[in-house]
């Protein structure tokens, strides 16, 4: 189903990215090295831009998993466009952890090329949107 939306513009194709996106976000609560380059990022930057009342004041196994019921959130409240900014900032948010974190996590260097794709992909359905 995701494949067929990802070929029709506009909102259905932002929906696909959206979901692909909080998917990983969900695999990625469960990668140790990925929560711990989160929370390094949020020792050097406590509140990154665009997550202003989203993130917890603590980050856990949790915090990408709220993230993620939040676009699902944003995008049945029919706020496409919202859900479009949070994800923006929070691929934003994971590629400057990647870039971080320390070479010897596998999880975040693949983390950071995925969210560099993402991030991309989103924006572009989100003009079109």
């Amino acid at each position: 189903m995701l494949e067929w939306l990802d070929r029709h513009p506009g909102l259905p194709r932002l929906t696909a990215r959206l979901v692909v996106l909080t998917g990983i976000l969900d695999r990625y609560s469960d990668d140790a090295g990925v929560v711990e380059a989160l929370r390094s990022s949020r020792a050097e930057e406590p509140l990154p831009a665009g997550l202003e009342g989203v993130l917890p004041p603590e980050t856990d196994e949790k915090t990408l998993s709220d993230i993620s019921y939040r676009i699902d959130e944003l995008l049945f409240e029919r706020h496409p466009q919202d859900a479009a900014r949070l994800a923006l900032a929070t691929t934003d948010w994971l590629r400057s952890a990647a870039r971080r974190a320390a070479p010897s996590s596998p999880g975040t260097g693949e983390m950071g090329d995925l969210m560099d794709h993402l991030h991309k992909d989103i924006s572009e359905a989100g003009a079109a949107a």
